[in-house]
């Protein structure tokens, strides 16, 4: 059973998993040299994301005993979630890099956030919700 409970999972997974990457990654590379690349390619994965969403999503499937449930709302508030940070991140590169604020650390504090809101907008229970 936890296999399918964790392919309910798997956009949270991999924006998990690329959070992580990106932070290594930029830790041991140029670090702020790196955070335009890595800010376009966290907007692009956002729009990959959203899209695998929309494409596999169908019906109601719940997972963790209730405590995770994915339905139809949750599918278009997941979406919504990733086109809007997809666009705050392609709309603020340019101003952050003329004002000299962009770090690495900017796309992947928004990448931890939107893991965040999905998890929140799938919560099917209160502790899910609270953790």
């Amino acid at each position: 059973m936890i296999g399918a409970d964790l392919s309910i999972l798997i956009p949270e997974i991999v924006l998990a998993v690329f959070a992580m990457a990106a932070m290594l990654a930029a830790v041991y590379t140029s670090k702020d040299a790196v955070a335009p690349a890595l800010t376009w390619g966290t907007a692009l994965l956002f729009v990959v994301m959203a899209f695998y969403i929309a494409v596999t999503g169908d019906g109601v499937r719940v997972g963790f005993n209730g405590g995770f449930v994915d339905d139809g709302f949750a599918r278009f508030a997941k979406i919504t979630i990733l086109l809007s940070a997809a666009a705050i991140l392609v709309v603020g590169v340019d101003y952050m890099q003329k004002s000299d604020l962009l770090r690495f650390e900017y796309p992947i504090l928004v990448t931890l956030s939107v893991i965040g809101m999905m998890v929140m907008v799938s919560s099917g229970d209160l502790i899910v919700l609270y953790v």
